[in-house]
């Protein structure tokens, strides 16, 4: 029955292009890539653009940059850079690596866990402050704020509203430091690489 239901329904032929249109001249949200936006905007401004459907203000594209460097040194011992190093060790392909940092960063950057930066927090919340002052905007939040709160309210004065665009971007702003670091390590050398768990052990709980 399903099987007849699926024949029965008239599928499109093609595949729409949406926010990126191939060919000769490729576009994307409808901006020639070559002859507009290779010329006059930079890869922070096209970022916002493809994520949005719009081109940031100049105080939106230089906060969003600035954004982007505060947020790219990735904690070396955060799961994403770790899992990326033990990949590297076990001798596993560029490609791979990539797509496992690329993987759990996106699972470590949403908006209420970004242990996966290698900031101390208050200091990372001073740098957020002077950015937003940096780029023109008055930075609106208070002294007990969370760290991911501050990181949202940055990332909404640059437009970016909606989850999985700010994801894309955190994302994208930490994968080069943390494949980078992973591809520091040398493949197969297992001994300059800290393997051994510390001490625990099993207690039960006499509540349960």
């Amino acid at each position: 029955m399903s099987e007849d239901l699926f024949k029965a329904v008239k599928w499109p032929l093609k595949l729409p292009a949406r926010i990126i249109e191939p060919g000769k001249e490729p576009r994307i949200q409808g901006y020639d890539v070559n002859e507009d936006l290779a010329r006059h905007y930079g890869f922070a401004e096209v970022m916002i653009l493809a994520l949005t459907g719009e081109l940031p203000s100049r105080e939106e594209s230089l906060l969003f940059e600035r954004l982007l460097v505060l947020l790219s040194p990735a904690n070396p011992g955060s799961a994403p850079t770790h899992a990326a190093s033990v990949s590297r060790l076990c001798g596993a392909s560029d490609a791979a690596i990539i797509a496992t940092t690329a993987g759990l960063l996106a699972e470590s950057v949403t908006l209420a866990e970004v242990s996966h930066l290698g900031w101390e927090e208050n200091s990372l919340k001073h740098a957020l402050s002077r950015i937003m002052r940096d780029s023109g905007f008055e930075p609106s939040w208070n002294d007990d704020d969370s760290l991911a709160e501050l990181i949202s309210t940055v990332l909404t004065a640059c437009g970016l509203t909606l989850d999985w665009q700010r994801t894309t971007a955190l994302t994208l702003a930490a994968l080069p430091a943390a494949i980078a670091e992973a591809s520091s390590w040398v493949r197969g050398d297992f001994k300059s690489y800290p393997m051994n768990l510390p001490a625990f052990r099993y207690e039960e709980n006499e509540d349960e």
